[in-house]
């Protein structure tokens, strides 16, 4: 028996040279798998380079960073550059645990959308 997968993309509109944090609580009973995180930009970024960063409360980059390089809008940055593996198996989210995204506000400037795309069976 094949179980069913949800395909969930979360959109979050953040200034990235502001500290930020969002969360995603997915469907009740079911375990994640994180499949692409990006941003696009929509205000150039500036300065310092920035870090996006998928994880949980205690552990902030648990599943994912992606560092925000300096850019002028409109611009895509995407791809995954840290997935955590536990056993050679991408390590997954809990049932029921709260993902949380999070902005260090590196940049001195800079705005996007930032898209995360998880699998929830």
């Amino acid at each position: 028996m094949s179980e069913h997968i949800i395909h969930a993309t979360y959109q979050f509109q953040q200034t990235l040279s502001s500290a930020n944090t969002s969360r995603i609580i997915g469907p009740t009973g079911k375990r994640g798998t994180l499949t692409s995180f990006g941003v696009l930009c929509t205000t150039s970024l500036t300065g310092s380079e920035g870090l996006l960063s998928i994880g949980t409360s205690g552990t902030p980059t648990e599943f994912a960073t992606l560092t925000l390089p300096n850019t002028t809008a409109p611009a895509k940055v995407e791809g995954v550059e840290v997935i955590q593996y536990a056993r050679g198996i991408q390590a997954g989210i809990g049932v029921d645990e709260a993902v949380e995204l999070t902005n260090d506000a590196a940049p001195t400037a800079g705005a996007g959308i930032i898209f995360v795309t998880i699998d929830w069976q």
